[in-house]
Formats: C-alpha cells, sequence, structure tokens
C-alpha cells in the first residue's frame, strides 16, 4: 500500500527535461534576471541584508503598492536603467560575492523555476522568460517531456511554495490530457489548438470525466480535423494582423530596451526588401518575404520546436486547470497570440548573416515573454480586438501560428 501510494505521488509531480539540464550562466547571460525585476525581500532576508553595510544602503521598505508582511518585508533598491542595485560591472550578484549563494533571496534563488504546489499535485516549470530556458526547451526535442522527479527536485518545489490546498482532479484530467495530446500528436500546432479549444468549450470542470474519456473525445476531434486544410497561405493575414498588434504596442510605453530595439529592427528596410514590388507595409512585406526565403530554410522552423516553446508558455500556467473554463480559455488564446509573436519577431529580425537561428530565436523569445509577463498586459487589448473583429479569437489565434 505504501509502495502504491508513493508511486501515486510520483506521478502527479510534473518536471519537464530541462530540469535536468539548466544552469544559470551567470555573466554570460544576453538577457540578464537582474534587470527589469522587483526583487521581494522576505523578513529574514531583509535582515540577513541589513547588517551588512555594503548591501543595507541598497535596500527599501517599500514594495511597490504591496503591503509589508513578513513573506514581503523589503526589496532591493534599483538604478535608474532598471536594474538591480546590486548588479556588478562583471554582471555578477553583489549580494552572492559578499554573502555567498544561500544568501540569495528567495526570489532570485526561485527564477526561472516556477514551483506549484498543491496538496494532490505538484509542478515545477521553467519559465522561458530566460534565455537559457528557451534555448534548452528549443534546441531539446525532447525538452518538455515529464521525467522523473528525484527527491532533489521535489525539494526545490516545496522550498520556496506554501501548499495551494487541493487541485481539483478534473482539472488535473483535462491538463494531462491536452499535455500529453499537444506533446505527442502529428497535427499542425494550428489543429492542436483549435481541437483543445473547441473541447474546452464543451468541458465542465465540475463532471468527472476521466483522462482516457478525455483521450476518446480528443482522438474524435482528431479524426475530423486531419482531412480540413486551408484555401490560402495564411502568411498574409499573420502579417497583417501581428504587424498590427506590433504597431499597436510601439505606440505605447514599453518599459522593456530590448522590445523596444527588436520593434524598431523588426520595422526597418534592408536592401533585399527595397528591391522587392510589395504591398507597401514594410512589416507585413518583410514578414511574407523572409518568410518564404529564410524561414523555410532554417531548422527551427519544425513544428516541435514551437510545440515545445507553446507548452514551455502554457506550463508555468497550470494554475487555469484549478479554475474556470473561461480562465483555461483566455490562458490558452493569450499563449497562441504569445507564440504568434515570437515567430513573427523572429522571422522579421533574423540575419542569415549575422544570427546563430537558435541563439536568435532563444533571445526573442525571453524578450518577448519578458514583456508580456510584467505590468500592464500587452496582449489582453489584443485579444478584445480580435473578438470584436472577428467574433471567434479562438479560430483566429490559431491561424496565427499556421
Amino acid at each position: 500500500l505504501t509502495m502504491n501510494f508513493q508511486k501515486k505521488i510520483e506521478q502527479n509531480v510534473k518536471v519537464p527535461n530541462i530540469g535536468d539540464e539548466f544552469i544559470c550562466t551567470a555573466d554570460k547571460c544576453k538577457l540578464t534576471c537582474c534587470k527589469g525585476w522587483n526583487v521581494v525581500l522576505d523578513k529574514k532576508t531583509y535582515q540577513l541584508y541589513k547588517a551588512n553595510d555594503g548591501i543595507a544602503k541598497n535596500l527599501s521598505k517599500k514594495i511597490g503598492n504591496i503591503s509589508r508582511c513578513g513573506e514581503t518585508y523589503g526589496s532591493i533598491k534599483m538604478k535608474e536603467d532598471g536594474s538591480c542595485s546590486m548588479l556588478l560591472d562583471n554582471g555578477l550578484c553583489g549580494v552572492q560575492a559578499r554573502l555567498g549563494e544561500q544568501a540569495l533571496s528567495k526570489t532570485c534563488n526561485t527564477f526561472p523555476r516556477k514551483p506549484m504546489n498543491y496538496a494532490n499535485f505538484e509542478v515545477l516549470a521553467y519559465n522561458p522568460a530566460c534565455p537559457e530556458v528557451a534555448r534548452l526547451v528549443i534546441e531539446n526535442e525532447h525538452s518538455m517531456e515529464f521525467s522523473g522527479a528525484p527527491l532533489k527536485v521535489r525539494s526545490q518545489i516545496r522550498q520556496y511554495n506554501n501548499r495551494k490546498g487541493h487541485f481539483n482532479e478534473p482539472g488535473i484530467a483535462l491538463f494531462e490530457a491536452f499535455y500529453e495530446f499537444f506533446l505527442t500528436s502529428k497535427l499542425p500546432i494550428w489543429k492542436r489548438l483549435v481541437i483543445i479549444g473547441s473541447i474546452t468549450k464543451a468541458f465542465d470542470l465540475d463532471n468527472m470525466l476521466t483522462k482516457e474519456e478525455l483521450f476518446a473525445t480528443i482522438f474524435k476531434k482528431q479524426i475530423e480535423m486531419e482531412n480540413q486544410s486551408m484555401d490560402v497561405d495564411p502568411g498574409l493575414m499573420q502579417g497583417e494582423i501581428l504587424s498590427k498588434i506590433l504597431k499597436g504596442i510601439a505606440k505605447k510605453t514599453v518599459h522593456n530596451p530590448e522590445l523596444r530595439s527588436l520593434l524598431i529592427e523588426a520595422g526597418s528596410t534592408n536592401e533585399f526588401l527595397a528591391g522587392f514590388e510589395g504591398a507597401g507595409d514594410v512589416l507585413v512585406d518583410k514578414y511574407v518575404i523572409h518568410r518564404t526565403v529564410f524561414y523555410t530554410k532554417l531548422k527551427v522552423k519544425a513544428e516541435k520546436v514551437w510545440t515545445n516553446l507553446f507548452l514551455s508558455g502554457f506550463l508555468p500556467e497550470i494554475d487555469v486547470f484549478n479554475q474556470s473554463r473561461e480562465s483555461i480559455l483566455s490562458c490558452l488564446y493569450h499563449q497562441t497570440v504569445w507564440l504568434a509573436l515570437i515567430r513573427f519577431l523572429f522571422i522579421c529580425t533574423y540575419n542569415p548573416g549575422r544570427h546563430d537561428e537558435y541563439d536568435h530565436l532563444s533571445y526573442v523569445t525571453a524578450v518577448v515573454t519578458r514583456a508580456t509577463q510584467h505590468g500592464d498586459s500587452l496582449l489582453l487589448p489584443v485579444l478584445q480586438d480580435l473578438k470584436v473583429e472577428y467574433g471567434d479569437e479562438g479560430a483566429v489565434t490559431a491561424l496565427l501560428v499556421a
């Protein structure tokens, strides 16, 4: 009985394979996590830092609009450029240099890991806002498959995360069915997204469907979708919608110089484009041409790369499966537009003579992820506009990654 119970616990500990490979690249990182983030300190860590003269002057009792308590007791001040005041000129951490790795705050010691610890379900996700995580996801075909969770990994899940209560069983079944289907299906991504969306709309979280019953439903939908095809290449539609989205984002105050730089680069012309008699919209023309001339020859165009990328962004949002059908659908559409923007910006900014395709895609992924995870949502207005214009934002967002 004890062995069976232990086996069940291990089955409900979800850790993707990249957990075995990830090592922080520290000062070698192209997009440091020591910039653009608030470092929140608990009371114990705050007092430890306060006792060190070299660190104390860089502390603040303010944490934005968050009330002060034991877990949110203070923060590390930020420089004018948005970087942590403890970031040294050599790209390393001043706290670690003075007090050792064991003194790092929960915020710094956890990222890019995202532990989610329910009484009956545990997940350790890795945030693709870290370019090294994105690189591992892209380069390793099996990166998002779940591995066994050794005691060390289980301790990482529980180290900084109090239990959240009980994860509803139908939500677990739905998540596991969707994840496995998305990971293993040979259908194009856009068809998989249509299937997942249609099943979610019909799913009742109060109805105790088993994973096997869900797979039977998915299999039926898969047969229906196998022979469906698009009458036209979606490239022009993608270019027009995504260029409109990016132009809208560019008009906002984007406190992210890396995203701003990518937007400028995406909208710039080059000699190749200048000689093309296009429709006149530089961004649309650039996307359509680069997609045809460059992208189709790259290894990163493989469906498996984009499958893994989608799952890397979807897994950290697993909490939605413990909420409502509307939350799941909203997350699904949000992550699909996120994926479409990554591909669009990658295609528009990739230069075969200057970039390694894997490095550039991992960088673009991290930049877009950070921009869409922090502050005011950049994508929520996009989804609202798509719903108003097309009626069904689910079908449109799926076509954006076709």
